[in-house]
């Protein structure tokens, strides 16, 4: 038997393309006492997977919406960009 574990992340604006990510794959011989449920040393490494890519795709999300021109020091709303702050940044 084998067990696929992913992540599903969707993203509220709709603009994003949802994320699949598996995480963990566990193998699993003939079903036996010994080999039910998920050993501690597999649970650990599907949670670590599920944290990195958990805080990965919150950061670059966070970054997205809170951009900053280095030129002008402004903040730069990700939701609502105005051309005239960005153009210094972009040399125009």
């Amino acid at each position: 038997m084998k067990i696929k574990v992913q992540v599903v992340i969707e993203y509220e604006d709709e603009t994003t393309e949802t994320v699949v990510k598996e995480i963990g794959c566990l193998q699993r011989a003939a079903p036996s006492i010994e080999t039910l449920g998920i050993r501690l040393d597999e649970g650990k490494a599907i949670l670590a997977n599920l944290q990195e890519s958990v805080v990965a795709h919150q950061v670059a999300e966070h970054m997205k919406k809170h951009e900053y021109c280095a030129t002008v020091t402004n903040r730069i709303d990700g939701m609502a960009i105005k051309p005239s702050p960005i153009a210094p940044c972009l040399g125009s």
